[in-house]
């Protein structure tokens, strides 16, 4: 999202604990850009930026984890 990268410990802290299921998984991944401010430019804009940065999480969760799990926004 940034010059820097960024861990994602709101995703951390709600998956910590938790069932491994789709919906938790998606759930978690949607907290991925909490406390984010990545810049603008002429590639992409700050909402698309924190948007793929839940939807790239959920699809990694989901491949480390062998399961099938939806994009955060669907």
């Amino acid at each position: 999202m940034g010059a820097v990268p960024l861990r994602a410990t709101a995703t951390e802290e709600g998956l910590r604990g938790a069932t491994v299921a789709p919906a938790t998984v998606s759930a978690a991944a949607a907290l991925a850009d909490h406390d984010t401010a990545p810049p603008s430019d002429h590639n992409a804009d700050a909402t698309f930026r924190r948007h793929l940065a839940r939807v790239l999480t959920a699809r990694a969760l989901g491949r480390a984890l062998g399961i099938d799990v939806p994009d955060p926004e669907s």
